[in-house]
C-alpha cells in the first residue's frame, strides 16, 4: 500500500486541500530481491491493467503517477512471464518451475528457457513470438 501522508499537518492546521495538490510517486525497487525473470509489471491491486513494466538489471526506480493528498493504492509487483503482458527485455529462465496465466508477446526480445525449467499454460494462454529468438535446453 502506497499513501501520499506528505503534507497531512500542514491540511490539518490550515483545513484546505488545495494549496497543497497532487505528489508524484515513486516507487524504489530492489533488483536483488527480484528472482528468476527479468521482465516485471506493477499492478493496482484487483485491476487489470499494467501500472508500469520494468526491467530487473535496468530499473531500480518506477514512477507510479501522481497521489491526491491522503490518496493511497495497493500495488503488486508481478513477472511477465507469469502473469502475461509484453516483454521489455530479453527473458532468460533456468531451472524454475511456474505457471503461465496470460498470454505473453516477446514483443522482438529473446526469450531462452534452460535445461529444468518447466511452464505450465493455464487454458488459452498462449506465447506469441514475433522476431527474436527461442532457445529451449541446453542453451551455450
Amino acid at each position: 500500500m502506497i499513501v501520499n501522508r506528505k503534507d497531512v499537518l500542514r491540511f490539518l492546521n490550515y483545513g484546505s486541500a488545495d494549496s497543497i495538490g497532487q505528489k508524484a510517486i515513486t516507487m524504489k525497487i530492489n533488483p536483488t530481491s527480484l528472482s528468476g525473470f527479468n521482465n516485471w509489471k506493477i499492478l493496482i491491486l484487483r485491476q487489470v491493467d499494467t501500472v508500469k513494466r520494468l526491467v530487473k538489471v535496468i530499473q531500480s526506480y518506477a514512477f507510479l503517477g501522481d497521489f491526491m493528498l491522503g490518496e493511497g493504492k495497493l500495488f503488486r509487483l508481478a513477472p511477465v512471464m507469469q502473469e502475461g503482458g509484453t516483454l521489455v527485455a530479453d527473458e532468460s529462465i533456468n531451472n524454475i518451475n511456474f505457471n503461465c496465466n496470460g498470454d505473453v508477446s516477446n514483443n522482438g526480445k529473446n526469450i531462452s528457457l534452460y535445461v529444468g525449467t518447466i511452464v505450465n499454460f493455464a487454458d488459452g494462454v498462449k506465447w506469441n513470438i514475433d522476431g527474436g529468438e527461442f532457445k529451449t535446453g541446453r542453451i551455450s
